[in-house]
């Protein structure tokens, strides 16, 4: 059976240069594309995974669906397949952090960034569901906060949230901005993962 890729190893064209997160059924990498020097996420899927003819299907032809949306609280999909016997997903990089470490880093988050945040990941899932995909594992871990920079000046973005006692704007932002404790980010992206397994 096929092993899953090391730091430092090329996998299907990409250079892995870190793990990102590992879960039970997958290992996400930060990669790079040598022959265009850009940074990406690669999902390597677990090997046994890629031994079940009716998952592998079902995960290519998700990730086809999955890879036509365009939604800015979506994470684009470049690229997937399978090399060397595994099942890989390539998806844009997004530098910031998910919501599961900002509630433990925070202990809560503020009610205002709260439901901004979920509206959020509503509108992405509304989306993949209109193309007829479900996520399968909708959890804080699966909700990356794009970091935002602290010196934008684009006057169409608003603050959510912010100091006790000091009122919460009523519009976040046009396209996502959120400000709240020190948290600043752009928008909430949906990582979808296609033909997840039913727990």
């Amino acid at each position: 059976m096929a092993e899953l890729p090391l730091v430092g190893d090329e996998f299907a064209g990409y250079r892995l240069r870190a793990v990102l997160g590992r879960g039970g059924m997958s290992v996400v990498y930060q990669a790079e594309n040598p022959r265009l020097g850009s940074v990406i996420a690669l999902k390597v899927l677990a090997p046994e995974l890629a031994a079940d003819d009716v998952f592998r299907a079902r995960f290519l032809e998700e990730s086809r669906i999955a890879a036509s949306l365009n939604h800015p609280n979506v994470i684009p999909i470049y690229d997937t397949g399978s090399h060397e016997g595994l099942l890989y997903i390539a998806m844009r990089y997004v530098s910031g952090t998910d919501l599961r470490q900002v509630i433990k880093k925070r202990g809560r988050v503020v009610p205002a960034t709260a439901v901004f945040l979920l509206g959020q990941a509503a509108r992405a899932l509304d989306a993949a569901h209109r193309r007829g995909l479900v996520h399968r594992d909708v959890k804080p871990g699966n909700l990356l906060i794009e970091r935002g920079s602290e010196d934008d000046d684009d006057p169409d973005r608003r603050r959510v949230g912010g100091d006790p006692g000091r009122p919460a704007a009523r519009r976040a932002s046009l396209d996502g901005a959120v400000h709240a404790g020190g948290l600043r980010a752009r928008r909430v992206r949906l990582r979808l993962r296609p033909a997840g397994r039913e727990r």
